[in-house]
C-alpha cells in the first residue's frame, strides 16, 4: 500500500534542495536548481499545499510559469525564457523521482509527471565570440607583474585555449596536468554531468599556466588560489578560487580591453577557432567542449556560420 503524501505548510526546503541537487557537479547548476525548488515550494504553499502530486498539478505549475515575467535585472518585465521554464520543470521531475522511489506517488502519477512537455526554444541565441586580435588585446590588457595579474592572465588563457567551464577551471588540480608524448594535457578530469574527458593544452596557453604555478610556488592541490590583500596566497582554509570569482575576473579583465565578455563566450571562441583555424572535426570540437550530443556542438558553430559572410551580404545596392 502506498504511503500518503503529506506536505507540511512549510515544506522541508533543506531536504528538497538535497533531493534535486544530488549528483550535480557544477556549482552553477546547484544554485539554479536550488532557486527552482524554492520557487516550486513557494508556489505549492500558495496553492494550499495540494496533496495530489500528479501531472495535473505540474501542468498547472507550468501554466503559471508561462505567464510569469522577470522581476529584476536587464530582462525585467519580459516573460521567462523556455530554457528557464524547462529548468524549473526538470527540477520538479527530480523531486518526483524521489517521491516515487520513497513510495509516495504511484507509477501512473510518476509517469504522468515525466511526460509533461518541455517548452520548445524558438531558435537559438547567436551568443558572442572573439577574434584573434581581441584575444591578444584582452590578455595584454591584464598588465603588471603582481600575483593577481599573473594568475588572471593564466585563467583567461586557459578559458580561451581549452574551452573549460568556470566550474571545471575552479576545480582543476595540479595532478591533472600531465604530459602525453611531450604534449601538456589536462587528464581525466570530471566535468558537467560527471563526464570524464581529457584536453590538450596549447603551448601558448601552457606558458601562462607554468608562469603562474612557478611564481605562486604551487606544486599540488588547486591550481588557482585566492589571494589576500597583500597579494599572497591565503595560508589557511579553502584556498581555491570559486566559480563566481572566475566569472567576475572574466568580466572585470575584459573591460580593461574595452570588451564585454562572459566565460561562456570563451568556450564559443575556442570551439570556433578549433573548427575553422585548427581544422578540427565536429566530433573533435564536441569532445573538447564535453558535449553529449553533436547537435549541441553544431549550435555553437552554426551561430557564426549564419552571420559571417552570408549570402545577403554578398550583393550591393549601387
Amino acid at each position: 500500500m502506498e504511503n500518503e503524501l503529506v506536505i507540511p505548510d512549510n515544506p522541508d526546503l533543506e531536504s528538497w534542495v538535497s533531493y534535486v541537487t544530488v549528483g550535480l557537479n557544477s556549482e552553477k547548476s546547484q544554485k539554479s536548481y536550488t532557486t527552482a525548488i524554492k520557487d516550486f515550494s513557494a508556489w505549492w504553499v500558495d496553492k494550499g499545499c495540494p496533496s495530489d502530486f500528479s501531472r495535473r498539478l505540474i501542468e498547472a505549475y507550468k501554466a503559471d510559469l508561462l505567464i510569469r515575467t522577470v522581476k529584476k535585472g536587464g530582462r525585467k518585465g519580459e516573460k521567462l525564457t523556455p530554457s528557464t521554464i524547462n529548468l524549473y520543470l526538470s527540477c520538479v521531475r527530480r523531486l518526483a523521482d524521489k517521491f516515487y522511489l520513497d513510495g509516495f506517488i504511484s507509477d501512473r502519477d510518476h509517469t504522468g509527471i515525466k511526460s509533461v512537455k518541455r517548452e520548445n526554444n524558438q531558435g537559438y541565441r547567436a551568443g558572442n565570440w572573439l577574434n584573434l586580435e581581441q584575444c591578444r588585446l584582452w590578455i595584454d590588457s591584464i598588465e603588471g607583474d603582481s600575483l593577481a595579474a599573473i594568475r588572471n592572465r593564466a585563467i583567461v588563457a586557459l578559458l580561451l585555449g581549452t574551452a573549460l567551464r568556470v566550474s571545471e577551471l575552479a576545480g582543476l588540480t595540479v595532478s591533472k596536468i600531465q604530459y602525453r608524448e611531450a604534449q601538456p594535457c589536462i587528464i581525466d578530469f570530471i566535468g558537467k554531468g560527471r563526464k570524464v574527458r581529457s584536453i590538450a593544452i596549447p603551448k601558448w596557453c601552457f606558458a601562462f599556466l607554468t608562469t603562474w604555478l612557478d611564481r605562486a610556488g604551487i606544486s599540488e592541490g588547486a591550481i588557482f588560489r585566492k589571494l589576500n590583500k597583500l597579494q599572497k596566497i591565503r595560508p589557511v582554509g579553502n584556498r581555491a578560487v570559486t566559480s563566481q570569482a572566475i566569472y567576475q575576473i572574466v568580466i572585470d579583465t575584459s573591460k580593461l580591453a574595452g570588451l564585454t565578455v562572459k566565460p561562456h563566450d570563451c568556450r564559443r571562441t575556442c570551439a570556433l577557432f578549433t573548427r575553422k583555424q585548427g581544422g578540427g572535426s565536429l566530433e573533435e570540437v564536441s569532445n573538447l567542449l564535453g558535449h553529449s550530443e553533436l547537435s549541441t556542438t553544431q549550435r555553437y558553430l552554426s551561430a557564426s556560420d549564419s552571420l559571417i559572410n552570408t549570402a545577403n551580404t554578398r550583393w550591393q545596392l549601387e
